[in-house]
């Protein structure tokens, strides 16, 4: 996608896109009884700023200029 200009290299993205012990991981951190105990799933704090220490980010950044996609692991509908 770098080609097309976007800035993002989809073949990096990827080679990490999956990893079965962070799929482990967020498995763990989300169990089942609590979710169905909510009615609703939502990404947890945790998870969050994991996701945003792997990609750099730091509180002097402005959040809104920076694109993620959560893949959203587990065995949802």
């Amino acid at each position: 996608m770098e080609q097309m200009g976007l800035g993002f290299d989809s073949d990096a993205a990827a080679a990490v896109a999956y990893s079965p012990s962070l799929s482990d991981a967020v498995d763990q951190l989300s169990p089942v009884s609590e979710a169905n105990a909510r009615g609703a799933v939502f990404t947890r704090s945790e998870v969050v700023d994991f996701i945003l220490d792997l990609v750099g980010y730091t509180d002097d950044q402005p959040l809104y200029t920076k694109r993620l996609l959560e893949p959203s692991f587990g065995g949802g509908a």
